[in-house]
C-alpha cells in the first residue's frame, strides 16, 4: 500500500507537476503584463509549478550539480566551504509540515531547496524566518532564537543578510504556487490560509524587508534558470522581482507594466494532443480542458471523478461554471481528492 503521506499530498488545491520536460521557447512577452493583486497569485497558481518531479533518490546529486556545479562551493547559511557531495545537507526552505495535512506534495521542488553544510538543514528544519532574540548574532551571520510574532514567541532563524532575498523569494513562490485553504499551526507564521494574500501580515512584513534588503543578483537568476531546464518552471519573484511590489508593496493596487525580458525561458503552449498534469487552477479560455494526470498517480487503472461523477481522462471545460471543483482517484494501491479552482 502507498504510505498514507504520498496519499494525503494529493488532497491539496492543486497539483502542478508533469512527468516529462517541457520545451521551453524565449519569448518577450511578461506574463503579468495588467495583472494585479489576487490576479498575479492566480497566475502563478495556474502557469508557474513545475512541470516535471525530480525522484527522492536524484534530490542529492541533483542538488549538488545546481549549488556546487564546480564540484565545490559555500553553504548559502553559513559561508563554509562545501567540498563534495558527501559534506552537504539538503536544507528546504519552505517546510512540507506546514501544508500539512496535505504533507510532502512539494517536497522536492528544487525552488524551495538548498545545499547547506551538513547539520544546517536539521538546525532550521520546519523553523520560520523571523527576527530572533540572539545576543551578539551579527547580520551576516545565521541566527537561531526565539521571535515574537502574532501567534506567540516561537523558535525561528533568521538568514544572514546574503540570502536573505533568496529566502523571502523561495518562500513567496511557495506561497503562491501552492496555494492551501489550511496550514499546519507553525506555518501560520509566515503564511495564510487564502491563495491571496498567501503570506500572514507579519509573513508579508518580514518577507518585504528581506527582499529589499537583498536584491536578485546575478548568481540567483543563474540558479532559477539552471532549475528551470531541470523542472520546466521559473521563480517568477526572480525572474520579475517587482512582483512582489505589486503582490504585497507599494505597487499593490497597481497593474504590472508591459515590460519585456527575451532572455527568461517561458514554456510554449501546450498542444492539443499534450498531457498537462493536474494543477491548482484552469482557465476555461486559456486552457480549454484539465487531464486527469499526475506522476503520483502511478496506477494507469485508476477511476477518476469530476464534481462526483465518473470522469474519463480529460474534462473538456466548454460548459463548465467558473468555481472550485473536485476530482478524485482510486486505484489498487491509492486513493485521494484534489480541488482545482476553475477560472472564466
Amino acid at each position: 500500500m502507498l504510505r498514507l503521506s504520498l496519499i494525503a499530498m494529493l488532497t491539496i488545491v492543486g497539483i502542478c507537476v508533469s512527468a516529462t520536460v517541457t520545451t521551453y521557447a524565449q519569448s518577450p512577452a511578461n506574463p503579468f503584463a495588467a495583472l494585479r493583486g489576487a490576479e498575479i497569485a492566480c497566475e502563478i497558481a495556474r502557469a508557474h509549478s513545475p512541470r516535471t518531479v525530480i525522484a527522492d533518490t536524484e534530490i542529492r546529486p541533483t542538488l549538488f550539480a545546481i549549488d556546487m556545479p564546480d564540484g565545490s562551493g559555500k553553504c548559502p547559511f553559513t559561508g563554509e566551504d562545501i567540498k563534495s557531495e558527501n559534506e552537504f545537507s539538503v536544507a528546504r526552505i519552505a517546510p512540507a509540515k506546514w501544508w500539512q495535512p496535505s504533507g510532502h506534495f512539494f517536497a522536492n521542488d528544487l525552488h524551495t531547496l538548498r545545499a547547506a553544510t551538513a547539520g544546517i538543514a536539521s538546525l532550521i528544519e520546519n523553523l520560520p524566518p523571523g527576527d530572533v532574540n540572539a545576543d551578539g548574532c551579527d547580520i551576516n551571520t545565521l541566527c537561531i532564537g526565539i521571535a515574537s510574532t502574532p501567534i506567540g514567541e516561537t523558535n525561528a532563524y533568521r538568514p544572514p543578510k546574503s540570502c536573505m532575498g533568496d529566502i523571502a523569494r523561495a518562500l513567496m513562490y511557495a506561497a503562491t504556487a501552492y496555494p492551501y485553504d489550511f496550514h499546519d499551526f507553525s506555518g501560520l507564521v509566515i503564511l495564510s490560509d487564502s491563495q491571496y494574500p498567501g503570506l500572514s501580515d507579519y509573513g508579508v512584513e518580514l518577507l518585504m524587508r528581506y527582499h529589499r534588503a537583498d536584491p536578485v543578483d546575478e548568481a540567483e537568476r543563474t540558479r532559477m534558470l539552471a532549475v528551470s531546464e531541470i523542472q520546466g518552471n521559473i521563480n517568477p519573484f526572480v525572474a520579475y522581482p517587482e512582483l512582489a511590489e505589486h503582490l504585497w508593496g507599494d505597487l499593490k493596487d497597481e497593474a504590472v507594466p508591459d515590460t519585456t525580458d527575451p532572455t527568461l525561458p517561458r514554456p510554449d503552449q501546450p498542444k492539443p494532443d499534450e498531457t498537462v498534469p493536474l494543477k491548482a487552477v484552469y482557465s476555461i479560455s486559456r486552457d480549454g480542458h484539465i487531464d486527469l494526470a499526475s506522476p503520483y498517480v502511478r496506477d494507469k487503472s485508476s477511476e477518476w471523478t469530476f464534481d462526483g461523477k465518473a470522469a474519463a481522462t480529460r474534462i473538456d471545460l466548454n460548459g463548465v461554471k467558473p468555481g472550485k471543483y473536485e476530482i478524485t482517484f482510486s486505484g489498487k494501491s491509492a486513493k485521494g481528492k484534489i480541488i482545482v479552482t476553475v477560472e472564466p
